[in-house]
């Protein structure tokens, strides 16, 4: 059964010495049961902190210091201590991390890490672990005995494959995928794709797929949020963020991206970087790179609004 997550008014800082770093900055977003959500945006967006803190799994020097997460309409992730935490991670919430080779253990069998993940979180005997594991190996497209390779013996897809049977390890109702297929070739890649937007069907998954390539959104999101500097720039479904983007930034990264329909036209790329998270500008945080920049944008930072149905803009010329 799919849940619903509701993000309420979030901030998730890192402090380093005595600067602040605003790496999720009063975002709210609400991901509807069985919805499948693209979060994109440039490296350094806030993105990945943003995942985090679903789980509330952000390290010192990082802390959720403002906002709620709601499970459901009910259960505020933020407020939750350790022990009811652990409930949540898993069982209902699981997070499919950047970069395989590094969320495995190496010293350990695929195996023992998907059975480990089983015993800690349900109540089951290793033998029902392990028959569990061999059954979601193959649910994945892998064999059975490859549940006996160590992380290094499997391909990149293969390992990413194996992530997604450990997420997948004690029926989740969330799936979080932060960058999962960025260190794959593009035919690994579009093989995740469909894996995933399978799973997603079957179990009746909400899932949360978040990237930089929006080609990758496109092909299995329902709607997108844009990010930028650590606050929502733009959310809307898939047609609209494509074809009628608002934000001069979404309108920026599609141009920046290259189609293999129509006409060739030259690559539009995006000036300047995303700004110094210490030391953010004034206003708009996007008005010192922006094409279509007001005067009133250097000085009032605007408001996510609505647009058109269910489509929703920060920038000043929508106001």
């Amino acid at each position: 059964m799919a849940a619903k997550i509701e993000i309420l008014g979030l901030k998730t800082y890192y402090y380093a010495g005595p600067h602040v770093i605003k790496a999720v900055d009063g975002v709210n977003l609400a991901i509807n049961a069985g919805e499948c959500l693209g979060i994109a945006g440039e490296s350094g967006c806030g993105k990945s902190t943003l995942a985090l803190s679903v789980l509330k799994l952000v390290m010192p020097p990082g802390r959720i210091v403002d906002g709620k997460i709601l499970f459901n309409g009910e259960t505020d992730i933020v407020s939750l201590p350790s022990d009811e935490l652990r409930k949540i991670r898993w069982c209902k919430i699981a997070m499919i991390f950047q970069g395989a080779l590094n969320a495995l253990n190496p010293v350990y069998t695929i195996e023992r890490q998907i059975v480990e993940a089983i015993t800690t979180h349900m109540e089951c005997s290793k033998g029902e672990a392990r028959k569990r594991a061999a059954e979601l190996i193959e649910l994945v497209g892998l064999s059975r005995s490859n549940l006996r390779n160590y992380p290094h013996e499997l391909s990149g897809g293969m390992k990413q494959r194996a992530l997604i049977a450990m997420a997948l390890s004690c029926n989740p109702e969330v799936l979080i995928a932060d960058e999962p297929t960025t260190a794959l070739d593009v035919v690994t890649q579009a093989q995740i794709l469909i894996l995933l937007k399978s799973l997603q069907r079957q179990r009746n998954l909400t899932l949360i797929v978040i990237s930089h390539d929006l080609s990758i959104l496109a092909q299995i999101c329902d709607t997108i949020a844009v990010m930028y500097a650590g606050r929502i720039v733009e959310k809307a479904d898939i047609r609209n963020i494509f074809y009628k983007p608002a934000h001069p930034y979404t309108y920026a990264l599609i141009n920046a991206f290259p189609s293999v329909k129509g006409p060739k036209k030259p690559l539009i790329a995006l000036s300047g970087e995303p700004p110094n998270m210490i030391n953010l500008p004034e206003g708009c945080r996007f008005h010192p790179r922006c094409p279509k920049v007001l005067d009133i944008c250097s000085k009032k930072e605007p408001e996510l609004v609505e647009v058109s149905r269910g489509h929703y803009v920060a920038c000043h010329l929508y106001k």
